[in-house]
């Protein structure tokens, strides 16, 4: 069966590149991505209200953030793994363990033994259900649409990403090859408050946004409607530890956050790196993972909590930032985007 590769926009930052770098992969994704210059915010008539250069944010040699598919990246990991070592089609439904090992269940009543299960199951993990019964995803009381839409270019300068915000929701935009851009919007909403068929979906977009700056009407105009993807934003309540035994949790099952700084996939990428560094430095199974927890905990719940205050911020309909203008609303932006984004990249 070929293996089918997600088409979804990633972001990789430094401290990603820097993990990517241990283990061989930092060329082969910089040449697979676009760099990002600079990201800029501005009002719903186009106005700018902010500007920074987040190539320009860590102070160092390495690129801060840099644009490209989730498919790309996968098949840069895919290509290093190699194929082979992937088995599809086998849904995990649980495990058991002892002290000699463990044991990853399957749908199809399949037993696969190791000394260590690696939990990377994604926001609703059955692996941390069964290891942690009691952790809760929370939602955050924001819908989130996603869409890929081929547009001309010239009104989106290369290297730069934006958003636009009004009133409870916001927009972004990224520019990618081919005369592809990337697009999400996300949107104060009750869960479940929005709802429809996709070309409804698609209609619901279009007036969320009409008479919003170029070339956001037509940018979703210009995206099929069977494409959008809907997602009712979430985060986990904070875990104090993430394994149990021989069972450990890596990535969103760990530490699943709102997408409002770009950190869910590359925190897992430096999850992934740490954890094989912390095994490979250390024989005993117990030891390297309390050291992976060490490394990896705090970290994480930092830069969870910084990603949620800014959705809390740009979505306060009580005091709208984006009515602000100049120093104002720069000040809020750098204490949501750039100052979390300054320490995410020193304190690696």
């Amino acid at each position: 069966m070929p293996i089918s590769l997600r088409t979804q926009v990633g972001i990789v930052g430094a401290g990603e590149l820097n993990a990517l770098r241990q283990i061989g992969l930092a060329d082969a994704v910089l040449a697979t991505g676009k760099p990002a210059t600079y990201r800029v915010i501005r009002a719903t008539n186009g106005e700018i209200l902010a500007k920074v250069q987040v190539n320009q944010i860590s102070n160092r040699e390495e690129i801060a953030l840099i644009h490209l598919h989730r498919g790309d990246l996968q098949t840069v990991l895919l290509k290093a793994v190699g194929e082979s070592t992937i088995q599809l089609g086998a849904r995990c439904i649980g495990f058991r363990q002892d002290d000699k090992g463990v044991w990853a269940q399957f749908a199809d009543g399949r037993e696969v033994q190791g000394d260590l299960l690696v939990g990377a199951d994604g926001v609703h993990s059955v692996i941390r259900q069964q290891l942690f019964s009691k952790a809760r995803l929370r939602l955050v009381g924001q819908s989130s649409w996603r869409g890929l839409a081929e547009l001309d270019h010239e009104q989106i300068a290369e290297g730069g990403a934006g958003e636009t915000w009004g009133i409870g929701q916001r927009i972004g935009l990224i520019p990618m090859s081919q005369g592809k851009v990337y697009w999400f919007l996300t949107k104060n909403a009750p869960p479940g408050g929005i709802q429809g068929t996709a070309v409804e979906t698609k209609q619901q977009m279009q007036e969320l946004v009409k008479g919003w700056h170029a070339p956001i009407p037509s940018m979703i105009q210009a995206t099929e409607a069977q494409t959008i993807i809907h997602t009712e934003l979430n985060e986990l309540e904070s875990l104090n530890q993430w394994h149990r035994g021989r069972v450990v949790l890596l990535g969103d099952a760990a530490h699943a956050m709102t997408p409002n700084l770009g950190q869910g996939a590359c925190q897992a990428i430096e999850d992934a790196v740490t954890l094989g560094q912390c095994l490979k430095d250390t024989e005993d199974i117990e030891a390297s993972l309390n050291l992976y927890e060490s490394k990896r905990v705090e970290r994480v719940r930092r830069i969870v909590a910084a990603s949620r205050k800014f959705g809390e911020v740009a979505h306060n309909e009580a005091s709208p930032p984006c009515l602000l203008r100049d120093a104002p609303f720069q000040n809020v932006f750098r204490s949501i985007y750039v100052e979390p984004l300054e320490w995410i990249v020193r304190d690696l």
